[in-house]
Formats: C-alpha cells, sequence, structure tokens
C-alpha cells in the first residue's frame, strides 16, 4: 500500500497538533517559586528515603516508603506544575502574568 509524503506529513502535523492541545489544556496552578520549593523538599525527601533504607540515616525503616510517596508526589507535581489538591481546595499559586505568557 503507498501512501504519499505529504499525507503522511498532513496526518502526523495533526496528530502532533491534536497532542499539543491534550498537554497544554491543563490548568497550572503551581507558580514558579511554588515548584522550586516542591522540587527541593522532594529531593530532600528522596534522598532521605534512601538514606534510611541503606542505614546511613537512623530513622525506622518504616519511614522509608512514606518519604519515597512524599517524594514521587512531590516531584511529580513540581514537573507537571498542577496540584490536584490545590484544584480541590481552589489554590493557585501561580501569578496572573506568568501564567498568560505560558
Amino acid at each position: 500500500m503507498w501512501i504519499c509524503d505529504f499525507c503522511l506529513a498532513s496526518i502526523t502535523q495533526h496528530y502532533i497538533y491534536e497532542s499539543s492541545i491534550l498537554v497544554y489544556d491543563v490548568n497550572k496552578n503551581v507558580g514558579p517559586t511554588d515548584q522550586r520549593v516542591r522540587t527541593a523538599i522532594g529531593a530532600v525527601s528522596g534522598v532521605t528515603a534512601i538514606a534510611t533504607l541503606l542505614g546511613a540515616v537512623p530513622l525506622p525503616p518504616a519511614v522509608s516508603p512514606v518519604l519515597g510517596v512524599v517524594a514521587l508526589l512531590l516531584l511529580g507535581t513540581a514537573s507537571v506544575r498542577n496540584c490536584p489538591a490545590y484544584s480541590l481546595l481552589g489554590v493557585d499559586s501561580c501569578s496572573r502574568a506568568s501564567n498568560v505568557s505560558e
């Protein structure tokens, strides 16, 4: 089956355009300062979780999975810049000027 290059390029561009609409359609409610704080606390929490597993930090072993989950949640919400808890509570740490430019 032969598909012309123009048709294939057109289909690909349409798919990329539709995908980009889905990606950017999410409302961002985590501002840049909040994002930095989440990244820093998430990184420290993740390192502490690993250090606890290795025995380098004198914490109970049950604390390690909790810190790991906290790290994943904070790093995930920082990277996506959308916090479901903020959405439920109606909180938005983005300034209006930075929200418009994105």
